[in-house]
């Protein structure tokens, strides 16, 4: 029987409705830095993962390449010959079809970095990489069952990948790198152990899951498996349009390029927040607390967090978290405060146009931004700084 009539539909689970959204999430959102779900056997951990799996959308790589670099992808990004073919121009791309790398238990060092060919390094002086499971997850999901019960040694070779984007491969005096970006899933029993804290932090989600209480919920989970295990092709084939519209949902959401906005957040919200992801950060219309002391403001240490995930601060327009006059120096002053402590690459402008019931004072409506514009440039900011807050900052977030 082919393999893809195997994978139970990810639009069948029922209930387990934290597992789904966590891996949806990482699915969108690949820099939110994976997820470990954690709970006792037949909670469908395993199931859900594989099932995502089968929907991840189609892309493309480029032809010829071994590690399915990106042809769009920065060129820091791509494997050294995609980089040397970057400069000489567009790179030819084939349609990539994004895998599950499932890493065994008993997987091992050459299993998951791959190796070297030592006889043609040394008899040809060429270095033939050949790909193990870190390759093979590039731009897609590794996933690790039973993770806490992983070898230190394997698990080290796998968190500096997920550090760096690179795998090394290094024997006998001679080394070798590919990029490797995947999203990183773990599932685990805790009754068989915990997770070493240096695995544990590599994940940027962590969901606690239980077998449903209900007992019609668990007598429809038995039904369906029942009907899988009787008939998987037709089962499937039942299954198929939800699951082919999930796929194009996952697709669009990864278009739009969707961001976690922190505006809305307590203090308490924002730390446990940046406690269980990895992602860039927006707070699209907030201002500094320690220039006006008002709970939805962000503090010094909030912003220099938010500027180290990636992120972008927009300076926001109502009176109240201005403090002062509320007119362009008090815009300035938090814009200031904000570009010492976050930098020229994560501030930009947020407003709140469409939730103020008032505005600072010198604007009426979204063309104000204009005279605000002429106001900092006499000032003497640079026109590239003005084009960073302006528009580039938000962009670059969004892409």
């Amino acid at each position: 029987m082919s393999g893809k009539w195997r994978v139970f539909p990810f639009t069948a689970l029922v209930g387990q409705e934290k597992i789904k959204r966590a891996l949806l999430a990482n699915a969108v959102l690949p820099s939110i830095g994976g997820v470990l779900l954690r709970g006792e056997k037949g909670t469908a951990k395993s199931t859900a993962v594989r099932g995502l799996a089968s929907l991840l959308p189609q892309s493309q790589a480029v032809a010829g390449c071994p590690w399915h670099c990106d042809p769009l992808a920065p060129e820091e990004w791509l494997c050294p010959s995609c980089a040397g073919k970057k400069r000489k121009g567009a790179l030819p791309s084939v349609a990539f079809a994004p895998q599950l790398a499932d890493v065994p238990l008993s997987a091992s060092e050459d299993r998951v970095a791959g190796s070297l060919d030592m006889e043609a390094a040394f008899r040809e002086g060429v270095r033939v990489l050949q790909p193990g499971l870190l390759a093979a997850a590039h731009r897609g999901i590794l996933y690790i069952d039973e993770v806490n019960l992983l070898s230190d040694h394997v698990a080290d070779i796998i968190l500096e990948a997920c550090s760096e984007g690179v795998n090394r491969i290094r024997r006998e005096g001679i080394s070798a790198e590919h990029p490797s970006r995947f999203v990183l899933v773990g599932t685990m029993n805790p009754e068989e152990g915990e997770l070493r804290p240096q695995l544990l932090d590599r994940f940027g989600l962590a969901v606690s899951v239980s077998a449903p209480g209900d007992v019609e919920e668990r007598l429809e989970v038995l039904r369906l498996r029942e009907r899988f295990d009787a008939d998987p092709q037709g089962f499937l084939l039942q299954y198929a349009e939800r699951e082919a519209a999930l796929a194009v949902r996952i697709r669009e959401a990864q278009r739009l390029g969707l961001r976690i906005d922190v505006s809305h957040l307590s203090e308490a919200a924002f730390w446990q927040l940046m406690d269980c992801t990895q992602a860039p950060i927006l707070a699209s219309h907030s201002n500094c607390r320690a220039l006006c002391d008002y709970t939805r403001n962000l503090t010094d240490d909030q912003l220099r967090a938010l500027a180290q995930t990636g992120g972008t601060v927009g300076l926001n327009l109502y009176p109240p978290f201005l403090g002062g006059r509320a007119d362009f120096d008090t815009l300035r002053a938090h814009l200031e405060h904000m570009l010492t402590l976050c930098g020229e690459d994560h501030v930009a402008l947020g407003g709140d146009l469409d939730g103020c019931d008032e505005l600072a004072r010198g604007f009426t409506d979204v063309s104000s931004w204009a005279s605000f514009y002429a106001y900092l440039q006499a000032a003497g900011y640079p026109a590239d700084l003005l084009d960073r807050i302006f528009f580039r900052n938000l962009l670059q977030l969004l892409q």
